[in-house]
């Protein structure tokens, strides 16, 4: 290289500020932890898997370990942060870290209803996001539906004791 030619500092895609995630309180005091779908290609296995936020999960057999970071359920990004817009499950999303040893192989968002986005690439083990989990004393607006919603019982009447 000549003295004085002018050499970009780094290529675009790298020269950008990193967003800031953001966590608003109410999520936060939410959620709980993550449930990650483990696919074991050679083995043929697949493990689903509670994982608390800030917790992490080592892949049976290997030496990956998954650790969960921020959980978002409302996932949008601007230009300068990432953030949920609600406490409402519409765009559920958790940053997570994986490691093979101590070093990281990969970082980045798994999306719960777009596996298929940004997904952990390696030859055995397949990771993503197949739901979430409130914490128990929290109330969301937005629960994962446990089950169909039911009409109140027509009386007030005590359950009625099991007779043969």
């Amino acid at each position: 290289a000549k003295l004085g030619a002018k050499q970009p500092l780094a290529p675009p895609h790298q020269a950008r500020a990193p967003k800031s995630v953001v966590v608003p309180d109410e999520v936060k005091e939410s959620w709980a932890a993550v449930v990650l779908r483990i696919q074991d290609k050679e083995a043929g296995k697949t493990v689903e898997q509670v994982v608390p936020l800030g917790g992490s999960y080592t892949l049976p057999g290997s030496d990956l370990t998954v650790e969960a970071g921020e959980f978002l359920p409302d996932f949008s990004m601007s230009r300068t942060q990432i953030t949920s817009l609600s406490n409402q499950d519409k765009n559920p999303a958790v940053h997570v870290s994986i490691r093979k040893g101590q070093e990281e192989v990969f970082q980045g968002w798994l999306f719960e209803r777009f596996p298929e986005m940004h997904p952990f690439q390696d030859p055995r083990f397949s990771v993503t996001m197949v739901g979430h989990r409130a914490k128990a004393s929290a109330e969301p607006e937005t629960e994962p539906p446990a089950e169909p919603a039911k009409a109140p019982p027509r009386a007030e009447a005590p359950a009625a004791a099991a007779s043969d």
